[in-house]
């Protein structure tokens, strides 16, 4: 019984150790990572702002509802994190596409700007992560253990095996 409770004091001083390093680091961050592709820009453009077909090549992502058309398309993504409302503040063809959270309540939120451009070898892609973690024990964790840049990077390896391609990924 000694051994528990010595357990948990040492479980609860470590978690208090890593939320209060977790509030000192600052709320917003930024994160990017890039990588070329041999697909034209206008076919990289047409698979990242095609949300409802991320279910065929993302991993995770179990299904996309298309809320709202339009100029600014609203959707909700059901993947690892569950649903996250999106919402596109801009989209310029073939060159720029923004993506931002649409939902105050969850304990983070952001945007990643996408932005597509020729390059010698085909199309370069970066995407830059514009975050927000609110919690400071998510903070820590995002830091430290998952990484700002590990989403980024999945996505990138996912976009360019979809499209039949090694993926070689730099920071940007």
């Amino acid at each position: 019984m000694i051994w528990l409770i010595g357990a948990l004091g040492s479980l609860v001083v470590v978690v208090g150790g890593i939320t209060a390093w977790g509030a000192r680091l600052p709320k917003e961050h930024v994160a990017s990572r890039r990588m070329t592709l041999k697909a034209s820009p206008e076919r990289v453009f047409e698979i990242v702002s095609s949300f409802e077909d991320a279910p065929s090549w993302r991993k995770g992502v179990k299904k996309v509802e298309i809320i709202e058309t339009g100029e600014h398309p609203v959707f909700v993504e059901h993947g690892p994190h569950g649903k996250i409302r999106m919402r596109v503040t801009e989209r310029q063809p073939a060159k720029k596409l923004v993506t931002k959270i649409d939902d105050e309540s969850l304990p983070f939120g952001g945007a990643w700007t996408y932005e597509i451009e020729q390059a010698e070898e085909g199309t370069r892609v970066t995407i830059t992560e514009r975050g927000e973690v609110k919690p400071a024990l998510f903070r820590f964790l995002s830091k430290y253990v998952f990484t700002h840049e590990k989403t980024l990077i999945e996505y990138l390896e996912q976009l360019a095996r979809h499209l039949g391609e090694q993926p070689r990924i730099e920071p940007a």
